[in-house]
């Protein structure tokens, strides 16, 4: 877990990136939970492909997929908390 952990920045990084190319798709039109799910798939099948994300828990790339998508600055942490119903960690 602790490469997960070190290599977590670099993910988000590219996430981010990838959530704004997600958002460019003129089908999207559901809403933000949606969306999340949507982009969840794709995401963690590419990312589970990282030597460092191989034994990572679903969980773990949620949690990257919702701080790329608030560092991409499309959506607010208050907004994906609540469209998602979870609370996001800091860190």
């Amino acid at each position: 877990m602790d490469r997960a952990l070190e290599a977590m920045p670099q993910a988000i990084d590219v996430a981010a990136q990838k959530w704004l190319d997600f958002q460019q798709l003129k089908f999207i039109d559901d809403d933000l939970a949606q969306q999340v799910a949507f982009f969840l798939v794709p995401l963690e099948q590419g990312l589970s492909k990282w030597e460092a994300f191989e034994s990572a828990p679903d969980g773990f790339f949620l949690i990257i997929a919702v701080k790329a998508i608030e560092q991409s600055g499309t959506h607010s942490r208050r907004e994906l908390e609540n469209a998602l119903g979870v609370r996001i960690p800091d860190k």
